[in-house]
């Protein structure tokens, strides 16, 4: 199994408006794909402004086909360039096998 995260720091100058943003499109991705999205706040280490995402597949070709749908929704994509285009955040996204996950 592995877990798919992204985080993004949200632009503090329009911090509501960006919070909204990230909630839809966990949704939307949601709607897409099939596959739930968790959505999650840091409160402690990073900034006050950070979100996370983060949703489960059993293999690389599971996230390899939510990714393809992902990049094949014309609703998907128009979302993404307007986020970018309004600087609203920024993204990192990491992918780890659950085993990597689990202190031993």
């Amino acid at each position: 199994m592995f877990i798919f995260n992204r985080t993004t720091t949200l632009n503090r100058n329009r911090l509501m408006e960006a919070t909204m943003a990230w909630d839809e499109v966990a949704g939307l991705v949601t709607r897409i794909t099939g596959v739930g999205v968790n959505v999650f706040a840091t409160l402690f280490g990073d900034t006050g402004n950070t979100l996370s995402w983060s949703c489960r597949a059993d293999t690389q070709a599971e996230l390899g086909e939510m990714t393809a749908k992902l990049n094949g929704n014309e609703e998907y994509l128009a979302w993404a360039l307007a986020a970018i285009s309004l600087r609203l955040a920024r993204m990192m996204a990491s992918i780890r096998p659950v085993s990597a996950c689990v202190s031993r």
